[in-house]
């Protein structure tokens, strides 16, 4: 199964088909806008994961992490002071490049293709 998730064109197949299936399902009349709506909805998801990584990979999130961490450490009952706060990777690089790279490729497939269906349903 994970090679399925490392190939990005059988992920994209799947994520077409998760978006016919769900407006075959869940729409009440068979449209050209129901279906762009549908769509809407899949590529909004990837666009937000996208840019919820693109935010924490420029190390936004970095210092607040490290504080929290630094905090639980001060307030705990029984403190490890062995533990070093420098010893764990901080929050940006906890993102693995294959999978920002994976949701980005999704996200800009999709809105491409949205796109491409706008501009059909607009002529």
């Amino acid at each position: 199964m994970g090679a399925f998730f490392k190939h990005k064109w059988y992920v994209l197949v799947a994520n077409l088909i998760i978006i016919l299936l769900g407006f075959l399902l869940f729409s009440r009349t068979y449209t050209w806008v129901n279906f762009i709506n549908a769509f809407f909805y899949i590529t909004f998801v990837y666009m937000m994961v996208w840019l919820f990584l693109v935010v924490t990979r420029g190390g936004f999130f970095d210092g607040i992490a490290f504080g929290f961490r630094r905090f639980r450490l001060i307030m705990s009952k029984h403190p490890n002071y062995l533990e070093e706060m420098d010893d764990k990777p901080a929050l940006s690089e906890r993102i693995k490049r294959e999978f920002y790279q994976h949701i980005r490729f999704q996200a800009f497939m999709l809105v491409m293709l949205l796109l491409v269906m706008l501009v059909i349903y607009y002529i």
